[in-house]
This record gives structure tokens, sequence and C-alpha cells, in this order.
């Protein structure tokens, strides 16, 4: 069966299908069905009950109603191909994107992200059977958001 929701995590545990991830609602993604919709306006109503919070920590409190009330299947997006700041994929070869998560202010993620590039250039810049080895990386000593 097809996940209903997918999601980045800010912390992802090694099971897609796991609710214990922490997700990330930067990177979410859903096709319109009535169950869905449902499931959008119930995520929507429960900020009520959490007023002084935003939507994603919503989302992670009410990530076991959704699959237990509506039955909405969740699947979290694996760490090793969506990349984060606070659980930095390792792999190069993998990751298809990075989200600057567990990073606050505009600053501090505009710093890591050109780290980011710079350390994508230089994998880029070595011969395919060399990145194929799977021994090029990141080079963060220093960030203000890596983890």
């Amino acid at each position: 069966m097809a996940a209903d929701i997918t999601t980045s995590s800010d912390f992802y545990f090694g099971d897609p299908d796991d609710l214990g991830n922490f997700p990330n609602t930067g990177f979410i993604y859903f096709k319109s069905t009535p169950r869905k919709a449902r499931a959008m306006a119930y995520w929507h109503a429960a900020r009520r009950r959490f007023p002084e919070n935003h939507d994603q920590f919503v989302f992670n409190e009410i990530k076991r109603e959704l699959a237990g009330e509506l039955g909405v299947r969740m699947r979290f997006i694996d760490a090793a191909t969506v990349s984060r700041f606070c659980q930095l994929g390792r792999d190069l070869n993998r990751i298809a994107t990075v989200h600057m998560t567990c990073c606050i202010g505009l600053e501090n993620k505009l710093f890591d992200l050109k780290r980011v590039v710079e350390d994508w250039k230089r994998y880029m810049a070595h011969p395919l059977w060399e990145r194929r080895m799977g021994e090029i990386g990141w080079t963060f000593e220093g960030g203000r958001c890596i983890h």
C-alpha cells in the first residue's frame, strides 16, 4: 500500500514506516484524495490544541492520531537521500537534496549552505570511479548548524 503522506524528518531512525521518526513538514508530499483532505483539515484544526506551537510541532503531536483515527499511512524519507543539517547524510552518492533543518537564522543557513555547495562542487570534480568509492565526504568542521 502506498503512503498517503510522505515527509522528510528531522530525525530518522531507519524505518520509513516508524511513527517514531520526527517529521519535518517543510518537505512533505501528498496527493489530494478525500482521506488526505480530511487529514489536512484535522492537522489544521489541531493547531487550536497547541496554540503556542508551529505546524510541524502539531503534526508530530497528532501523527499517531492521523494514522489511527483517519487511517493515514505515513512514510518518512530515508536520511540517506534527503540529508538534513541536524542529521547529515554521509554518502554523497545517495543524497538527492539537503534540507536546512535544525538551523535558526538566515545568516546561519546561508553560511552552512555555501559550504554544502562548495563540498558538492569538490565532490563532482572527482572522477566518477572515485565518487563511487564513497570516500569523498563533507568538510563541515566549524559549521554553524551542521550536526
